[in-house]
């Protein structure tokens, strides 16, 4: 069993994704492996494979909406994110959409906006030319019941100003609705809601002993459909081999059918043990999810694989490798599918070849009989046998050879300890014996080796690289390039290695290295990130010497350095890995930290304002007291981090995530935030003035003392969050989203809110004077003591909502739904209540005085 945290050192080509997650609470079995390979085609009739910086584009699109649990599922499924499109591209009332994967097709109609006028009318369809296929369009729409985000359970306002229900625009075509009471459960091609009641079904026992030992993994006796997202009517009966056909109709704004098939290919995962080379284990991998992305004529297949509990190999350093073959042809063996990834080091190579061809007897001891005396005798006495001196002297000029070499050798992915032959200590009881001009032609052969196997990874060949040309493209590092030769070369001299015809051969294919990179690149512009091929991890020195150059760090293996107290502005850290690396008080302003890997990293007081961290994953930073000012933040996984007390002004954080973030005391004036997730996050006292936040998720998040005024919230969700004292004054909160919400004492003066959707929950002694409230839905909502003074609230919905000792003084409530609401003491006067409907209202003790109730005054009830 492993004791520490282990470390994976991932290998695969460039069309493929590699993901895994490790279960460190199994106590009872160990540390639990899944891994999830990612691989993206095109939906041609010759399904071509994406690299993996252009199948990741779509996942992007989709949001809020989960893409992967990152679990096994217990058989395939196929999910679709897409659009219905009109055939010819005109205005059409209804359409059909299809999907068919293999043996499975799933047929839904779209309709354009419908309404019911009666128990058995509804109005004409709304013509249409494309509808999205998402589940806002599908039956649903009341928390507490399968899709929450949909339509058709409760009533809206309608364009010509009446409350009416809506029908939902994707329906079966078998199964239609016939009735604005009937019920029927939510369609779509998409994944279902992760909070839906029918999933929570699955979920097992969520209770405090899943909570200590197993979260954020689901309980021990969750169902394994748990796993699945998609639609029961999108499952396989087994997991996927591969080659299905697709076809999608009315998915594509020009392509009314989209014809094209799974690429065909085979998985292989493996794990392997990075201090033993021959040591490594294969996964069996399955092939259980299909996403279709017919807007961008895309498809991504996800393979899963494991291991039950790591295998007890001694080490905490592993790799983790995978790669694709053709189900045309026949699996590769197991060791040859793994060399082929992670080839076997020079050293093991040559130890694997002289075990695969020595004889099964015993080598016999070429020591005199008085050399194992003496052996005998050392050991014996626990002593150490005296070194010759001239052995000495070669060990000693070996280490400085090494040290030099070591720069320019790691370049050829050699060491200098393979080149030199064999270690320090064991060449001074053999002199320079292992230097033959043997040992050197098959160092020189590996040195062509490591070059083919550069060209095999890039697709380019030795004419792509005539050295003709390397006077035009390496030319800016010539200089360079010459001086690490002549370095190495004074090295190799200065331990007796006299051999022109090697040192010709190195300056060589030196040039020719760097003119494989130089041509990759070109051929490849955008390979950054995730994409870029990781080195062995550098060291603190090796880093600030590399910054001091001007070269670049991207795609740096730099996990779990200290860079702390350096400054590195404008340094390149694009898609480096920077996992657990300690950057405190470290100054990265300007730095490119694009697709970078943060998780675990310690950037207390660093200063990184300006920098881009667009599409990083920095789940538990930690950034206390952090200066993120002006940074780019876009799009990137913050998730569980600490940004306590950190200057976030100005960011652009459209899209980030800050799931169950630390976010108390954060300044974020004038940030841009536009579809952020705070969900779960503390924002106690964040001050957030000026801020873009619309569409943003603060469900279930602490918001007390937080300052949202000027602040932009149109759309934005705070199911279940709770605040006190929290403050919206001047904020815009149209169609804004709440249920279960307590945010007593907070603040919305002259706030414009109209039309949000706020029900279920509690406002106690909120101020809302002087804002707009046309047309919102507050129904059932504790708003005790609230003062609505100078408010309008023109049609406004607060059935059963507790008003009691709350001012409405002076404010214009037309044709306002007070039906069953508690005014009891409350202060009306001066008020517009024309045409409100006060149907059952309980209204003992409240003021009217000046109130205008012409119109529209219904049953109200004056308990005594």
């Amino acid at each position: 069993m492993i004791s520490k945290q282990p470390t994976f050192f991932l290998r695969k080509p460039d069309t493929l994704s590699l993901l895994y997650n490790l279960d460190e609470k199994s106590e009872e079995r160990g540390k639990q492996l899944t891994v999830s390979i990612l691989s993206g085609f095109r939906l041609h009739s010759t399904p071509e494979l994406l690299e993996e910086g252009d199948f990741w584009q779509p996942v992007k699109e989709l949001d809020a909406v989960p893409f992967d649990l990152g679990m096994p599922k217990p058989a395939g499924e196929f999910l679709v994110a897409g659009t219905c499109y009109s055939p010819d591209g005109q205005s059409t009332l209804a359409c059909p959409v299809r999907a068919k994967v293999g043996s499975v097709t799933k047929n839904l109609l779209a309709f354009g906006d419908r309404w019911w006028i009666s128990n058995t009318k509804v109005t004409f369809p709304v013509p249409f030319k494309s509808m999205d296929l998402g589940w806002e369009r599908s039956f649903g729409g009341t928390p507490g019941y399968d899709n929450p985000l949909g339509r058709g359970l409760e009533p809206v306002l309608c364009p010509d100003g009446k409350e009416r229900k809506p029908l939902p625009n994707i329906q079966h075509p078998d199964r239609l609705l016939r009735s604005p009471f009937e019920q029927q459960d939510p369609v779509g091609f998409g994944p279902e809601g992760l909070d839906w009641p029918s999933r929570r079904a699955l979920a097992g026992s969520l209770n405090d002993t899943w909570l200590a030992h197993r979260w954020p993994k689901p309980p021990s006796d969750a169902s394994p459909q748990l796993s699945h997202l998609a639609p029961p009517d999108q499952r396989f009966p087994d997991f996927l081999q591969g080659d299905e056909s697709i076809r999608l109709h009315n998915m594509h704004p020009e392509r009314s059918l989209i014809e094209s098939q799974l690429p065909g290919r085979r998985c292989r995962c493996f794990l392997g043990n990075r201090s033993a080379d021959q040591t490594f284990l294969e996964m069996q991998c399955h092939l259980d999810t299909l996403w279709l992305f017919p807007n961008h004529e895309t498809g991504i297949l996800i393979w899963r694989a494991g291991l039950a509990e790591l295998p007890a190999w001694n080490t905490e350093e592993f790799y983790l490798a995978a790669s694709l073959e053709p189900l045309t042809e026949a699996p590769q063996k197991a060791a040859s599918c793994y060399r082929a990834i992670i080839p076997l080091s020079p050293l093991s190579e040559a130890e694997a070849k002289t075990e695969s061809t020595a004889t099964t007897e015993p080598k016999p001891d070429s020591s005199s009989e008085s050399d194992k005396e003496k052996r005998a005798e050392s050991e014996q006495k626990g002593t150490t046998p005296q070194v010759d001196p001239v052995a000495a002297a070669i060990a000693e000029k070996t280490a400085a050879a090494k040290a030099k070499l070591t720069p320019l050798l790691a370049s050829f992915g050699i060491s200098a300890d393979e080149l030199l032959g064999q270690s320090a200590t064991a060449q001074a009881g053999q002199g320079a014996q292992s230097l033959t001009p043997a040992h050197l032609a098959q160092r020189s052969a590996h040195l062509h080796k490591e070059l083919d196997k550069m060209l095999l990874r890039t697709g380019l060949t030795q004419k792509d690289i005539q050295l003709d040309d390397v006077a035009q493209v390496a030319k800016p590092k010539k200089k360079a390039d010459a001086a690490r030769i002549a370095t190495a070369i004074a090295a190799m001299k200065s331990f007796g290695i006299e051999d022109e015809a090697l040192f010709a051969e190195m300056r060589t294919l030196e040039q020719q290295a760097e003119q494989v990179k130089t041509a990759e690149q070109k051929k490849r512009p955008d390979r950054t990130g995730s994409h870029l091929p990781l080195t062995a991890v550098m060291t603190r020195d090796e880093v600030i010497d590399a910054y001091t150059r001007g070269e670049s760090l991207a795609g740096m293996n730099l996990s779990g350095l200290d860079l702390s107290g350096l400054v590195l502005d404008q340094a390149d850290f694009r898609g480096a890995v920077l996992e657990g690396v300690n950057f405190t008080q470290t100054s990265l302003q300007g730095a490119d930290c694009r697709e970078a890997l943060l998780n675990n990293a310690d950037c207390t007081h660093a200063i990184l304002t300006n920098c881009n961290l667009q599409d990083c994953v920095a789940t538990k930073m930690l950034a206390v007291g952090a200066n993120f000012s002006g940074a780019d933040l876009s799009k990137s996984r913050f998730d569980t981090s600490d940004f306590s007390r950190a200057r976030l002004t100005k960011v652009k954080a459209s899209r980030a995530k800050f799931a169950a973030c630390m976010l108390t005391e954060v300044d974020a004036r004038n940030a841009d935030m536009e579809q952020a997730v705070f969900k779960g996050a503390d924002l106690t006292a964040i001050h957030c003035t000026g801020t873009n936040l619309r569409r943003t998720n603060f469900n279930r998040a602490l918001l007390d003392r937080a300052n949202f005024s000027d602040s932009n919230l149109e759309g934005a969700w705070f199911a279940e969050a709770e605040g006190d004292e929290t403050l919206f004054c001047r904020a815009k909160l149209s169609r804004s989203k709440c249920n279960s919400t307590t945010l007593a004492n907070a603040d919305f003066s002259e706030a414009e809110m109209v039309q949000l959707a706020w029900s279920e929950s509690i406002f106690l002694d909120a101020i809302m004077r002087h804002g707009i409230l046309d047309q919102a839905m507050l129904a059932q909502c504790d708003f005790r003591r609230a003062d609505f003074s100078r408010t309008s609230l023109k049609q406004a919905n607060l059935m059963y909502s507790d008003l009691r000792q709350s001012s409405f003084y002076k404010s214009n409530a037309f044709k306002v739904r007070f039906r069953h609401a508690h005014l009891e003491e409350s202060n009306c006067c001066d008020a517009n209540f024309y045409g409100a409907d006060l149907y059952k209202a309980s209204l003992q003790k409240t003021l009217l005085d000046g109130t205008n109730l012409d119109a529209t005054l219904f049953a109200v009830q004056f308990p005594i």
